[in-house]
């Protein structure tokens, strides 16, 4: 492969993270330096409205060495957008209404 060809296939989706257990999403979090339960987690999601809100202090608090460390850094907002669909699936988030509003619902 090449070019971008090449780096959308080494993009971090979010349906990467659905065959993870909770445990693994948790120590892919801690593989960054993150450490979160699920207390910690719902504090952050009632205070935010999207994963993506969580996720940016967090990476703006790391160093990524390449381009590869830097896409593998996608595996913070992918395992937050997951945890939160899983354990919080009432609480509103914009990731989730998007989701709904690409699908017609």
């Amino acid at each position: 492969m090449q070019g971008s060809a090449r780096q959308n296939a080494d993009k971090v989706l979010r349906s990467d993270a659905k065959n993870l257990t909770d445990d693994d999403l948790l120590a892919k979090l801690r593989s960054f330096g993150i450490e979160l339960d699920r207390p910690a987690l719902e504090r952050l999601c009632r205070e935010t409205l999207s994963a993506e809100e969580i996720a940016t202090p967090l990476l703006g608090q790391r160093t990524f060495q390449g381009r590869q460390a830097e896409m593998e850094s996608d595996w913070i907002w992918v395992c937050l957008m997951a945890l939160w669909q899983r354990w919080f699936p009432d609480q509103p988030c914009f990731e989730l209404l998007d989701d709904k509003i690409e699908a017609g619902i």
